[in-house]
């Protein structure tokens, strides 16, 4: 019987996935034998990434392009690019962290000072409810409201 999580042969777009969340299922994904397309703002970090994705799997070879996925003209640019190269698209991941009105609040969470971040741009009123969209180790937490 095939491995059934082997991803061989497989294309998975992940943004943000020079860092964090983002790179660690590239990271996975990678182990998993998919070819791996990281999108991110910073060449400096898609350029530790791709080393940290080809030292996974030497297989391999991944590819990194600079891209803001907030602009409709990159999004579409790197849909393009990764067509070309690979003829195809299997998986799109979105871990991008993005703060589209830079709506917070600051609060004390445990005793530490922490922002909460307003990342999914969806709101009611400038409120921030419900579920916690994703947790950050940086300085503050990021939640939307679904």
């Amino acid at each position: 019987m095939d491995n059934l999580f082997d991803l061989h042969g497989r294309v998975a777009i992940v943004t943000g996935g020079n860092g964090g969340i983002g790179l660690g299922m590239a990271l996975g994904l990678a182990r998993g034998n998919a070819t791996v397309v990281v999108i991110g703002r910073n060449a400096a970090k898609n350029a530790q990434a791709l080393d940290v994705l080809r030292k996974a799997n030497p297989g391999v070879e991944p590819l990194a392009l600079t891209a803001d996925v907030t602009q409709e003209y990159d999004c579409a640019a790197f849909v393009a690019r990764t067509l070309e190269r690979f003829g195809r698209i299997d998986a799109l991941v979105h871990c991008a962290g993005i703060t589209r009105d830079a709506i917070s609040i600051r609060t004390n969470w445990l005793g530490t000072p922490t922002r909460i971040f307003d990342t999914a741009g969806v709101r009611e009123r400038g409120r921030i409810n419900d579920k916690v969209e994703k947790l950050s180790v940086a300085d503050g937490l990021r939640a939307g409201r679904f």
